[in-house]
């Protein structure tokens, strides 16, 4: 399942949520889980990617600068 967390619905959040598991923390020489202190999930590396491209990403950071929006449509920057 794809998650876009700029525009996620409540559904998909409720979703990804439902996913994690319950993140303990350290206390004293122990892990503990204390939902009345942290309520915290998480999730390991092995089950989710992150669709992040940092050439794409810093492209279109260049071509946001160098494009006016109104040419956005005619030019575009490619590498």
């Amino acid at each position: 399942m794809f998650i876009n967390l700029a525009s996620a619905t409540s559904e998909a959040l409720d979703h990804l949520t439902a996913a994690c598991e319950s993140a303990t923390f350290g206390h004293g020489q122990e892990d503990v889980y204390d939902k009345t202190y942290r309520k915290a999930g998480k999730m390991d590396a092995s089950n989710f990617s992150a669709n992040f491209g940092p050439v794409d990403s810093l492209i279109r950071a260049i071509e946001s600068q160098l494009v006016p929006t109104q040419e956005k449509k005619e030019a575009s920057i490619e590498a």
